[in-house]
């Protein structure tokens, strides 16, 4: 690509890149330098993300060193791995001069700042809220879990796939594989937990990798939560939890890419049952996980059975399975009832 431009010289040339994501095109490890003609990778990409948030209409990167091929690498890199810039449409016109260098980029929004602004605080507030009831935990592991199977329970896969990204997620307690992926990534980092984005261009699948006491594991949260009639009774899997490479090609994932390009060579979870797991977090019954079932819980959870619109940020899912059937129905309601107010005191 800039071959065929080097001959234009004396002006800047203007070229409209139309994404499309390759396995090279997120690992700006790829991105080779030498001494003498170094490129600020990184630095271009904190330029480019502060840029997307201050709706710049053009953003300079002619300090940093970026060629044209590479200018979609750093692109891919700031976008795909950040669950906010929602707002960030994946067509990105970039300037350069006769030496080669990129010297800026002209991103396209897709709705208003105000809009915008307005949905990533939403989100960042739904991300707080579900942060919240996962606490300290007793592992990573353990908190990457409870996650999982709040996700899982709370939403469901969206079959008309219109619910794309992070914002539909939350609002509409449904999503496509992007909604799960951002949605996971956005809420370990707000408890600590290093997590980044895998995508297969031929499966046309993205997925989740998971750093847990220093190794990275593959979680598929979309394909742990099988679409259901009623995401509020629906049965989940924790089938693709703490995978390895090995055992996540295994399992039917295969040509992916990531934002760092790590591997996940720890077969360390691979034999693991996690369907056999009751997370220690979880209280029968807890359902606004202040660790007690109280009656003000046995009042949400009818609310639940009756279908009335709670948000996520309002209830731990898992806790209101009082019986432990993979599933909220009448019965859960009658059994902390029974508990509550039929029990002899103690």
């Amino acid at each position: 690509m800039k071959n065929s431009f080097m001959g234009v010289t004396r002006r800047v040339i203007c070229f409209i890149l139309c994404l499309v994501i390759t396995p090279q095109m997120l690992d700006v490890s790829f991105i080779e330098t030498s001494a003498e003609d170094i490129c600020y990778a990184e630095e271009a990409m904190r330029a480019m993300s502060e840029g997307f948030y201050a709706f710049e209409e053009s953003i300079d990167l002619s300090r940093f060193n970026i060629s044209p091929e590479d200018i979609g690498t750093l692109f891919s890199g700031v976008t795909k791995n950040d669950p906010y810039l929602f707002f960030v449409d994946n067509h990105l016109s970039f300037s350069y001069k006769e030496d080669g260098y990129v010297t800026s980029v002209r991103p396209r929004y897709s709705m208003s700042k105000g809009e915008a602004y307005q949905r990533v605080a939403y989100c960042r507030e739904e991300v707080e809220r579900a942060a919240a009831l996962v606490g300290k935990g007793k592992s990573q592991a353990e908190r990457a879990l409870l996650v999982h199977d709040m996700l899982c329970l709370g939403f469901e896969y969206d079959l008309s796939l219109e619910s794309r990204d992070l914002y539909g997620f939350f609002v509409n307690k449904k999503g496509t594989c992007q909604g799960y992926a951002w949605a996971y990534m956005a809420i370990l980092r707000e408890i600590g937990i290093e997590c980044e984005f895998a995508a297969s261009d031929s499966i046309e699948h993205i997925w989740n990798l998971v750093k847990i006491d220093g190794e990275w594991y593959h979680v598929d949260v979309t394909w742990d939560d099988p679409p259901t009639k009623n995401h509020t009774s629906g049965s989940i899997s924790r089938r693709h939890f703490l995978c390895s490479d090995k055992r996540a090609t295994e399992q039917g994932h295969k040509d992916w890419y990531s934002a760092s390009g790590v591997e996940c060579a720890s077969q360390s979870y691979d034999g693991v049952d996690f369907n056999n797991v009751i997370h220690s977090l979880h209280v029968s019954g807890d359902i606004d996980a202040n660790g007690n079932a109280e009656l003000y819980d046995l009042l949400m959870m009818r609310r639940l059975v009756e279908n009335t619109e709670i948000a996520l940020s309002s209830f731990c899912p898992l806790c209101a399975d009082a019986d432990v059937d993979e599933a909220l129905t009448e019965s859960d309601v009658e059994l902390l009832r029974k508990r509550l107010l039929l029990s002899p005191p103690s």
